[in-house]
């Protein structure tokens, strides 16, 4: 059977539930916006206030220094520090927004296929901490 719906460009956020499963990524949720009544254009302009703030942060210090923006609500962006730095206490290095571009075989992303096209996959990482044997992707996201 040939398979004829293949889309040629994804991003990570589109490919995480399949990716999910098959590589054990157990994600981390963090809800910031709970209770908050806004469009949907609000929350994209307030998530991109609090992917700004969150960059400027050092996770693996042990404080949080000024992160930049008046908007965001200070408790928030502590309840962000507080869950992601334990897991950056002994990271070599952060990087913080890194855009990325990779092509990956069909089959690779959806084992059920044995299509070796390959589709683009696109995308901005939050957050990258490196450690001496691994490296843990931290992607925000402000609405469900």
């Amino acid at each position: 059977m040939q398979e004829t719906n293949i889309s040629i460009k994804n991003n990570v956020t589109a490919l995480s539930r399949t990716l999910n499963d098959e590589y054990n990524i157990a994600p981390v949720k963090l809800n910031l916006n709970e209770n908050l009544q806004a469009t949907t254009d609000d929350l994209a302009q307030i998530g991109t206030k609090y992917h700004s703030a969150l960059s400027s942060i050092d996770f693996s210090s042990p404080y949080i220094y000024n992160y930049g923006d008046e908007e965001v609500d200070e408790k928030l962006i502590k309840l962000a520090y507080d869950k992601i730095s334990p897991i950056a206490k002994n990271c070599i290095q952060q990087f913080n927004e890194k855009q990325f571009m990779m092509y990956i075989p069909y089959k690779d992303i959806y084992p059920d296929s044995n299509l070796d096209t390959k589709i683009l996959v696109q995308g901005v990482i939050d957050l990258i901490l490196e450690f001496d044997d691994h490296i843990v992707l931290i992607d925000y996201k402000y609405s469900s």
